[in-house]
């Protein structure tokens, strides 16, 4: 008998970095992650998200300098996605080696889709220890200042961080809470060190 083997050749990488200006590109200076992982889903659905039925396909772990490769991948539409669980605080920062404190400044998903034999090496990903600030938008109709349980929330309010990093350099962040008017509107802002007002 004559046998062939054949595998396919596509490829996915390239980097995961401590962005440490958290503008979500890579910068000269800025370090690579090692020992991150990565995962990489076909996005069956081609909505370039993970959905919970879409299949983990392939894995890798970056190196030394942050570099990872996902090979032997088929034709066809996939999302790469690295977990911030996954991720350490960088060697400078007081919560060094510790997880649980940064957050994707490029997003923790990347839709990509790959031709015949293609690599793709432009799937990077940014991570900062920033702050989350979220809450509600919404009707105060007793006045507590507390949201209770029949209160509802409010569309289209624009919500403005101001104030100064822990460098002093000032910071207006915008943020718009959107949603059902039945439940209490959500917001989520990520911030860097900042003191100042919310409005």
């Amino acid at each position: 008998d004559n046998n062939f083997g054949y595998n396919f050749t596509g490829t996915i990488g390239d980097l995961v970095f401590y962005d440490t200006n958290s503008n979500g590109t890579w910068d000269s200076g800025e370090a690579g992650i090692p020992g991150v992982r990565v995962s990489v889903y076909a996005d069956e659905n081609s909505n370039g998200e993970v959905d919970a039925s879409e299949t983990e396909v392939g894995i890798a772990f970056t190196d030394a300098n942050g570099l990872y490769a996902v090979h032997s991948l088929p034709v066809g539409d996939f999302v790469v996605r690295v977990d911030e669980q996954h991720v350490p605080a960088p060697p400078s920062s007081p919560n060094a080696g510790q997880y649980n404190s940064m957050l994707p400044t490029t997003g923790e998903e990347i839709a990509v889709t790959l031709t015949s034999g293609q690599a793709v090496t432009s799937a990077d990903f940014g991570f900062a220890e920033l702050g989350l600030l979220g809450g509600h938008v919404f009707h105060d109709a007793n006045y507590s200042a507390v949201r209770d349980s029949a209160e509802t929330g409010l569309d289209d309010i624009t919500v403005t961080v101001s104030g100064t990093t822990s460098g002093g350099a000032p910071v207006s962040m915008t943020s718009w809470a959107g949603g059902a008017t039945s439940a209490p509107t959500s917001i989520r802002l990520r911030l860097r060190g900042t003191s100042g007002c919310l409005r």
